[in-house]
């Protein structure tokens, strides 16, 4: 639509809920396009009420998706973890990227988390990817996979170890690629390090040994800093978005938005404005237009709502296949 003079964007943005119960819509969502135009997206029916089923990622070609998978099985710089609420498929920036998602107990976070391990999966499995993953409940959550994983820590000694391990492997890459290029590219002696940590604010707000905290404070920052170029990034979970117990939590470029328990919350994780653009706090991402999504990994499937749910985590759901690395090869140190 073309504006009038002296109307704006965010007037019409404010209006958004009076449209929508105007044109009898389920949402009405305002985007601004070039000066003077806008869009009004108005959404008729639940895009999302139906399971998603999962990519194949065993033969990536037949399912229509696009990938190129010539020069590697998965493209790194977005892999699908989802469906989006206009019908494209959600992709999820792994190489060159930080992610962070945030959401309550309950609302899908390892979802996303799953659906990036069952995304990464072919190139983990043409070592073109290692994952270092970092789960304070004890295992309980990533277990599951734990043969496709390179390293796993359970408790804050070894992860800490693990961290400090991915700052030394990241400090040599970033030394070796001085000059050379501005972004490692992932090959099978040097591959793409990913390090997913789930429910990062353990070891953040409420570890109590001192030294334990000094290191594992000095280690995420510097990851979350220096790492996406050298190719050693971070995957992190929160409960809590708030600053005072994440706060580097700007140093993730990319953040998912789960639900939450307050609604300034989601301004919080995808900045200011974000809740007035669309977001709701059920499933949306950072940072240019906000978008429901839905992700489905496993095979039985059932209605979800709002919040995307993990299915079935077996190691079956998985790309078909091996080998898979060992779990608890040390690099590093």
């Amino acid at each position: 639509m073309e504006l009038l003079y002296g109307q704006t964007p965010q007037q019409w943005a404010e209006q958004a809920e009076a449209l929508r119960q105007a044109f009898r819509a389920r949402s009405c969502r305002i985007r601004a396009d070039r000066v003077g135009f806008i869009w009004v997206d108005f959404t008729r029916r639940d895009p999302l009420a139906q399971p998603v089923p999962p990519a194949d990622l065993d033969d990536p070609e037949s399912d229509g998706d696009g990938w190129d998978d010539d020069a590697s099985p998965v493209d790194l710089s977005g892999i699908p973890v989802g469906h989006r609420d206009d019908g494209q498929p959600w992709r999820l920036p792994v190489r060159g990227a930080h992610v962070l998602v945030a959401g309550v107990t309950g609302s899908g976070k390892g979802s996303v988390i799953w659906s990036t391990i069952r995304g990464l999966g072919p190139a983990v499995r043409a070592g073109l990817v290692e994952l270092w993953v970092a789960d304070p409940k004890g295992g309980m959550e990533l277990a599951f996979g734990q043969a496709m994983f390179t390293r796993f820590a359970t408790d804050t000694d070894s992860i800490a170890d693990l961290l400090d391990d991915a700052v030394t492997i990241m400090r040599d890459r970033a030394a070796r690629l001085r000059g050379v290029t501005r972004l490692h590219t992932p090959t099978t002696g040097e591959p793409l390090i990913v390090v997913i940590v789930d429910e990062i604010a353990s070891l953040t707000a409420y570890v109590t040994d001192r030294e334990l905290k000094r290191r594992l404070s000095a280690a995420l920052p510097l990851l979350l800093s220096q790492g996406r170029a050298p190719g050693v990034v971070v995957v992190g979970a929160v409960q809590d978005p708030r600053k005072e117990v994440l706060p580097f939590r700007d140093l993730f470029p990319v953040r998912v938005a789960l639900r939450m328990t307050e609604a300034d919350q989601v301004d919080l994780v995808l900045g200011d404005g974000a809740r007035d653009r669309g977001a709701r706090g059920t499933g949306r991402r950072h940072p240019r237009r906000p978008a429901r999504c839905r992700l489905c990994t496993g095979r039985r499937a059932g209605r979800t709502g709002p919040g995307p749910r993990l299915l079935d985590r077996r190691r079956r759901n998985l790309p078909d296949g091996a080998p898979l690395p060992t779990a608890g090869r040390r690099r590093g140190r």
